[in-house]
């Protein structure tokens, strides 16, 4: 099936005629450029594959190859909203206008969320009708699992309830479909912990409010490894002595600074343990 009867069945979605459930994700191959209106792809391969690589540095996972990235355009239906609330006169049963509000926002035609930072990067000026794929890159189309009819009404709905207003008093008008960029990276972090990123191709920001690579800590071997390294002079032992009186203060505190704490204290247990059986430590002679 070539490119063009895809493009004239999405064709259909753009002006809302059609009502057919897509399927969530359909696949192109061999194809450089995809005839969608969208945003623009602005951060580059070589920045994602830095800007992941610099976020699984700062979790401990230094080790782990940053695979090469896909891209997936998600659509969004962007739209404009006016809402208000009413309230009775005093003394009668008439009801008035109280307050009014209008703005702009999207909904995720994929997860069914409002999200306004999409729809303020949708600005008519930025806007592309065609979108051109990477070399050697591949790229996905998500498609809308409910037409633009179906959107306007869940669009309705969550705008009530965002503003607390009755869904009768919100008005959605010039709703239309845009296609997002995401790069998305696939990490396996160990046999049981694989991770799919998923970075704003425009902005280069994470989807979500933090990447989602969870922190690795220090295994007991390298806990101890360190340990022994710093006891080796007596303001190491006076500064690890500082920081168990602390982390015992903070046991049942934990966080992400100090994912070890339960660890760390053991290995100073069975570190001092062993230096006084061998006598490198000994208790001070009673006076």
């Amino acid at each position: 099936m070539g490119w063009i009867p895809y493009v004239q069945q999405l064709a259909g979605v753009f002006n809302g005629s059609s009502h057919h459930l897509f399927e969530p994700v359909s696949l192109v191959k061999h194809m450089e450029k995809f005839e969608l209106p969208s945003l623009p792809l602005k951060v580059s391969l070589e920045e994602i594959t830095q800007l992941v690589q610099d976020e699984l540095d700062a979790n401990n996972w230094g080790e782990i190859p940053v695979p090469i990235p896909e891209i997936e355009l998600i659509p969004y239906y962007v739209f404009q909203f006016d809402s208000f609330s009413e309230a009775e006169e005093e003394g009668t049963k008439i009801r008035s206008v109280d307050e009014s509000t209008q703005g702009i926002n999207s909904l995720n035609a994929v997860k069914n969320e409002l999200d306004e930072v999409i729809a303020e990067m949708a600005s008519p000026e930025v806007m592309l009708s065609v979108f051109e794929v990477p070399s050697k890159i591949k790229a996905f189309v998500k498609n809308p699992r409910f037409s633009l009819d179906e959107a306007k009404g869940a669009a309705q709905i969550k705008i009530a309830a965002q503003e607390k207003v009755a869904r009768g008093n919100v008005h959605i008008t010039g709703m239309h479909l845009v296609y997002v960029p995401f790069w998305v990276c696939k990490i396996t972090l160990d046999e049981d912990n694989q991770i799919k990123l998923r970075i704003n191709g425009m902005s280069g920001e994470f989807e979500g409010e933090e990447s989602g690579i969870p922190y690795q800590g220090s295994t007991a071997t390298e806990l101890a490894k360190e340990t022994l390294s710093d006891l080796q002079s007596p303001q190491g032992w006076v500064e690890h002595a500082s920081g168990l009186a602390h982390d015992i203060i903070l046991l049942f505190q934990p966080s992400k600074e100090h994912p070890n704490r339960w660890m760390a204290i053991l290995v100073l247990v069975v570190i001092a343990l062993v230096l006084f059986g061998i006598g490198f430590i000994t208790w001070p002679a009673p006076a």
